[in-house]
């Protein structure tokens, strides 16, 4: 794990760059233009592709992701640097990405492609109106409606709660696949698709434990770490692959991903995933 002199530098990084991206929130394809014209196609081209017809808006949250979806402390500080030019921001590049959830490079667009044009606008629209709300400190119940709007959206669910850790990490607590796991080895279980009053109690217990030393972490962020740290994928800073737990006989495959076998929505790069639908996986 990171020293704690060095430890957790994205996180004021992303909070000011979630608050240049707000500015964006009704000039969309200005924005979507100025990040594919500054970034190397290398880092975009995932969003090119996600659809035959590719919407002149985009989320805020698929523009972070750009950083998000990448292994290497270097290709995320490259692409950092470049954010940090074109939105002129003060906050130093991060030198460490710890704590971190890494979205899967297979799914780091949030809103779906494939769906009418009309319907995709307005699950991009909902994605500024929940950026928009949690940035200015709205109330809980604002917050929470448009939330369970979000959650909703086609290939979203848990993917709110990773949207909302990166830009305010120690309000919010992401609930991807390797911090659930780590939830239920604590007596916290989380059920498939809560709403954000049941949100705020996993938070509200999760917070409960870890203030009486139950849970050796002293914030959400801290938590993530340990979880990622416990699913043994650690991004190392200048290697080609991730850091890997000792090997327990486990094959792992890539696999050209079909929707009726392998289920991906909620899962995470080096997440353990058995079939559905009736296949074999042995």
């Amino acid at each position: 794990m990171a020293t704690y002199k060095n430890k957790y530098t994205w996180v004021p990084f992303f909070h000011e760059m979630a608050e240049k991206l707000l500015a964006y929130k009704d000039k969309q394809e200005q924005l979507r233009t100025l990040v594919l014209k500054s970034l190397d196609p290398s880092f975009t081209k995932h969003i090119n592709s996600s659809s035959k017809f590719p919407p002149k808006d985009i989320d805020p949250f698929t523009i972070m992701g750009i950083i998000n979806r990448l292994t290497l402390t270097s290709r995320k500080s490259e692409g950092c640097k470049v954010f940090k030019q074109i939105f002129k921001m003060d906050t130093a590049i991060p030198s460490d990405y710890e704590g971190v959830p890494q979205l899967s490079p297979m799914k780091s667009v949030f809103y779906w492609s494939d769906i009418p044009v009309a319907e995709r606008e307005e699950d991009i629209q909902h994605l500024w109106n929940l950026l928009d709300v949690v940035m200015n400190n709205r109330p809980k119940e604002e917050i929470g409606e448009v939330y369970d709007v979000v959650k909703e959206q086609k290939g979203i669910r848990f993917r709110a709660t990773i949207a909302l850790y990166w830009i305010k990490p120690k309000t919010y607590l992401s609930l991807d696949s390797n911090n659930r796991q780590l939830l239920e080895q604590y007596g916290i279980y989380v059920q498939n698709n809560i709403d954000f009053a049941d949100y705020l109690n996993i938070m509200d217990e999760l917070t409960t434990k870890m203030y009486n030393r139950e849970i050796p972490c002293n914030d959400f962020i801290d938590f993530t770490a340990l979880a990622y740290e416990n699913s043994g994928l650690v991004a190392e800073p200048d290697a080609d692959v991730f850091a890997k737990a000792p090997h327990d006989g486990t094959q792992y495959f890539w696999l050209n991903v079909s929707p009726s076998i392998w289920d991906v929505d909620d899962y995470n790069i080096g997440d353990k995933q058995t079939c559905v639908g009736g296949y074999s996986c042995s």
